[in-house]
């Protein structure tokens, strides 16, 4: 399940961030540097196909010491080497990579330092120097920014800059704390002003183009979600046999869901790969193809009510249909292309789309149930229906909503 997959590296990528910046402070204070100045790159976890950190790190200046990549721990060569920029690992995607310490006397014997010498590294603050050009929005859209992180985020010449909160005061020296387990939920989620807030989407018409009367209120939304779920039942393990039963069964939850209230049309399009895309496609027309076409093409499988996507495709036929495509051509090509987020009901039109929140919804205990990218101005009216469609089919109102601002 390729989007699965991408979600799931996209929140483990975040969360060791947050922990590495941890342990970045952690190793960086006054005491521990006396002791420890120095710190090795290493491998923390194997790869099947290793990228050739040896090539990057002498690239960007780093020097070998017993063929060892050992630096000061304020060496530029950390920021350098890593595909983010920060000091601290992860270095890249799934890098396997991490760094231990090296104690002084090992330090002054290869040559890093000299006898007497300290190291005193300035802490980077996490989402220093993080910046991007807003040229390209108006002035409106910029003061949703600026609505968005309020003192967080300073505006002049067409360039959102991070404004760094005092580090000192937040981690002083010799005070840094144990990390705590990774936290499920965001207490300082993005909200768009009300008086701007978009309007409520229009009554969908039902399949004799009665505009106003939308058809899937003639069907429980609970009894389409037990319908997907059986037919869907026989493909549970060999889609998520791999993983641990709790993660598996949030993704599966996500997925039936998903399914459903695309089904239902308050959500406009499902599509994912599958390993068995014309079997699965074919379970689902028998479960739910009373309400809405089910297709499976390039390994996929398709679910959406035409009446539905139909004024998404209209509405922007340049992207969507610039020959003149039908309905399913038009969404197979916008999923081909990554265009694909608005038909999703997930408002930025790519992951790539810039500015954006990064929305995931987890369960009470943590594990991820479906993740998207929302254009700021939408997001707190987009996040509310993807909340609706899982409460709805499910009963339950116990779903963590987790959001990262992507400038």
């Amino acid at each position: 399940m390729h989007a699965i997959r991408r979600l799931k590296l996209i929140v483990n990528t975040q969360m060791d961030m947050a922990y590495g910046y941890a342990n970045y402070l952690a190793a960086n204070d006054p005491t521990v540097l006396e002791q420890w100045p120095c710190q090795e790159m290493v491998r923390i976890a194997s790869r099947k196909t290793p990228r050739a950190w040896h090539t990057r790190w002498s690239e960007h200046g780093g020097k070998f010491y017993d063929g060892r990549m050992i630096a000061r721990k304020d060496s530029p060569i950390w920021s350098a080497i890593s595909r983010f920029g920060n000091p601290y690992p992860p270095f890249d995607y799934e890098s396997g990579m991490g760094v231990e310490d090296v104690d002084y006397d090992e330090a002054v014997s290869l040559g890093i330092i000299t006898e007497g010498e300290q190291v005193q590294a300035e802490v980077k603050q996490f989402n220093e120097g993080l910046e991007s050009s807003v040229k390209n929005l108006t002035p409106k859209e910029q003061g949703w920014l600026k609505h968005l992180l309020k003192d967080k985020v300073s505006i002049e010449d067409g360039v959102a800059k991070w404004v760094a909160s005092d580090a000192s005061a937040a981690h002083p020296p010799g005070a840094v704390k144990k990390l705590e387990p990774r936290t499920k939920k965001s207490d300082d989620k993005p909200s768009v002003p009300p008086t701007d807030s978009p309007p409520a989407s229009p009554p969908v018409p039902d399949q004799h183009g009665n505009g106003g009367e939308d058809r899937a209120s003639a069907n429980d939304p609970k009894e389409v979600f037990q319908d997907v779920q059986a037919a869907l039942a026989e493909f549970h393990r060999e889609s998520f046999g791999a993983l641990p039963r709790a993660e598996a069964e949030a993704v599966w939850l996500g997925i039936n869901a998903q399914i459903t209230s695309a089904a239902l049309g308050t959500k406009p399009l499902y599509f994912d790969s599958w390993p068995d895309p014309d079997a699965v496609a074919s379970a689902l027309d028998k479960a739910v193809g009373r309400l809405a076409e089910v297709k499976s093409a390039s390994e996929k499988v398709f679910v959406y009510r035409p009446e539905v996507i139909k004024g998404i495709l209209d509405g922007n036929k340049a992207l969507y249909r610039p020959n003149g495509e039908n309905d399913f051509a038009a969404v197979l090509a916008a999923t081909e292309s990554g265009d694909n987020g608005e038909l999703l009901g997930y408002g930025a039109k790519s992951i790539v789309q810039r500015p954006a929140v990064r929305v995931i919804i987890l369960t009470a205990n943590g594990d991820v149930v479906l993740g998207f990218h929302v254009t700021p101005e939408l997001e707190k009216e987009i996040t509310r229906r993807r909340l609706s469609d899982l409460e709805s089919v499910t009963s339950r109102k116990d779903f963590i909503v987790n959001t990262t601002y992507l400038p």
